[in-house]
């Protein structure tokens, strides 16, 4: 199976509760920069937990390389 991981390098506020996180995502070895879109929203059991959404798409043969088989189409 395959990993894949994104570390943030910095978030900011588009408008109301969206965000835009930029960073790296990993899958496999092959890594990318890429900005996610976020939602931000609070629980609603009114505690302090945040809970963050985001949908976005990626082109999977930006992901495959010679020592990662891949998903590319």
């Amino acid at each position: 199976p395959y990993t894949a991981t994104f570390v943030s390098t910095a978030i900011t506020k588009v408008q109301g509760n969206q965000f835009a996180a930029a960073g790296v995502l990993k899958v496999g070895e092959a890594s990318r920069q890429i900005t996610l879109p976020l939602t931000v929203s609070l629980a609603k059991d009114g505690s302090l937990k945040l809970f963050f959404e985001s949908r976005f798409s990626v082109n999977r043969s930006d992901f495959t390389t010679e020592n990662y088989g891949g998903i590319g189409p």
